[in-house]
């Protein structure tokens, strides 16, 4: 009797090294990928440690679900979905309203190509919480896979109403961008791609693309087989910006986009020196983009930019 609860007595020291170690590298967050690789680097050495003590509890499982969900983080990461799969569902059996579990889940199902149970594991993730901005853009992701792009826009829109973090509101907008082209409606795409960029330059060095958790690779075979050859080299593009790649920006001129040029006007009194000069009504120029063939040179002032 007493070998038994010392026994026991080592295995819950055993998880709680183990949960210290997985805290430690990140793996208690909750997976932002459903892309081929999330973005964590585990030194050989801590990997060793990490394997020792998973190889000496065996068959165990873990009594909190904290634990048995960052355990299938690891084997996630692995890419051992099955040992993954196991722990997501334990973690739901301890608390079956755990929304990271549900994500988890939904995640696996997606790379086995399970799609409707993915989507009902997300849908019920968000039924626990619904401004939960990573399940939102897991969802509009597999949307976009399966082909609900209706549905697939919504959520990304959501997730930018939602997203704090400047990692999620650049992947909210991309997801935007991609929703738009795969829909077919490319002008509302080039006005978001835009919208993108300018955004990631106004935030500059707040967005660090070395340390987004998210990989957007799972999509691009979708993109690839379904948007003409101009827009995929447009989502690629992307995909590299994302990455931290600026070296193809031309592509986003607006002759590579097929739309015209715009002036984005940065001031009222701009606009209105327009719309005197124009005849245009003042309420058409208000936050509008003006194509350059509507507005001489001598029109305007400086105080505008083109993209």
């Amino acid at each position: 009797m007493r070998g038994i609860v010392r026994e026991e007595l080592d295995r819950v020291v055993i998880f709680e090294q183990l949960s210290e170690l997985l805290k430690m590298l990140g793996f208690d967050k909750m997976p932002k990928v459903i892309g081929e690789e999330r973005r964590i680097e585990v030194s050989p050495s801590v990997r060793k440690n990490i394997e020792e003590l998973i190889e000496i509890v065996g068959d165990y499982l873990p009594d909190d679900s904290e634990t048995a969900i960052m355990m299938g983080n690891w084997y996630l990461k692995q890419k051992e979905y099955e040992k993954a799969l196991k722990l997501y569902n334990w973690a739901l059996k301890l608390d079956p309203n755990f929304v990271d579990a549900w994500n988890g889940i939904g995640i696996i199902l997606v790379y086995l190509k399970r799609y409707d149970e993915a989507e009902e594991c997300y849908k019920r993730a968000l039924e626990l919480d619904p401004k939960n901005i990573t399940v939102n853009l897991n969802l509009s992701e597999l949307y976009q896979i399966v082909g609900k792009l209706d549905e697939a826009l919504k959520f990304a829109k959501k997730a930018i109403r939602l997203s704090k973090e400047f990692d999620d509101k650049a992947i909210s907008r991309y997801l935007v961008i991609t929703a738009y082209l795969l829909k077919g409606e490319r002008r509302k795409a080039k006005h978001e791609i835009r919208n993108l960029i300018k955004y990631l330059k106004r935030i500059g060095d707040k967005f660090k693309p070395e340390e987004i958790e998210w990989d957007i690779s799972l999509l691009l075979p979708t993109i690839d087989e379904k948007l003409l050859d101009e827009d995929r080299k447009i989502v690629h593009a992307l995909v590299n910006i994302l990455r931290g790649d600026w070296t193809n920006l031309k592509i986003f001129q607006p002759k590579n986009l097929g739309i015209s040029p715009c002036i984005i006007m940065q001031s009222t009194k701009t606009r209105a020196t327009i719309a005197s000069r124009t005849g245009m009504a003042l309420g058409t120029i208000q936050g509008s983009c003006l194509p350059f063939t509507t507005i001489s040179s001598s029109t305007i002032s400086t105080q505008f930019t083109v993209f």
